[in-house]
Parts: C-alpha cells; sequence; structure tokens
C-alpha cells in the first residue's frame, strides 16, 4: 500500500457526510456554549462561566438531546450527536487543564520545547 493510496479516504463521499454531520454537531455544541456563557440559570441563581466546562457540557447535551427530536436518521443523527459528545469532552479537558498540560507536555517533548 502506497501513501498516496490513504489519501482516497478524502475523495468518499461517505466519509465526507460522516465528517461533516460530526463537524456540524461540534460547530452546534460550541454555539450553544457561547450562548449560555455568562447566563444565570433562572431560579437557582447559578452563572454557567465561560470556559467552566459545564457551557460545553450543555451545548454537547443539548446536541445529543436535540438530535432525538430533529428531522435526521441514521448515520447523520448519529454522527452529529457524536460531534455533541466531542464538544462535552472538550468542555471536561478545559475544566480541568487537560488541553494546556497535553500542549506542555509535546512541546517539552519536541526538540528545542521546554
Amino acid at each position: 500500500m502506497e501513501v498516496a493510496d490513504g489519501f482516497d479516504k478524502f475523495a468518499d463521499e461517505q466519509f465526507a457526510k460522516d465528517a461533516g454531520s460530526a463537524l456540524s454537531g461540534l460547530l452546534l455544541a460550541e454555539t450553544i456554549a457561547a450562548t449560555v456563557a455568562g447566563r444565570t440559570v433562572p431560579g437557582v441563581g447559578y452563572q454557567i462561566g465561560a470556559g467552566s466546562g459545564i457551557d460545553q457540557a450543555v451545548g454537547g447535551g443539548s446536541v445529543i438531546v436535540g438530535a432525538e427530536y430533529a428531522p435526521v436518521s441514521g448515520r447523520m443523527k448519529r454522527h452529529m450527536q457524536v460531534g455533541g459528545a466531542v464538544g462535552i469532552g472538550h468542555g471536561v479537558a478545559e475544566r480541568f487543564g487537560l488541553g494546556s498540560a497535553l500542549q506542555n507536555a509535546v512541546s517539552g517533548a519536541l526538540p528545542g520545547g521546554n
């Protein structure tokens, strides 16, 4: 198998549709997260902090649940929900500083890094 054979995946129509569905779920989750960030939960008084991870958990959860009621089905629904779950994972990583810890570890492992 030649290296060029691996690039055929980019020309695969089903792959492009799956990736597009997952990306749309993630972008929708991020949009919802940005919308709820800084808002106060009515009746509770809890403020959802931007970048707290809670904002992205709300966004991702909304996409996962909302896709069950949206007029989409099959692979498209599943991949949109996966995108929402990635949004939740991003929020968890942000909340516990995993993203910056990983960046520091990688930059330290590279030649000329920390």
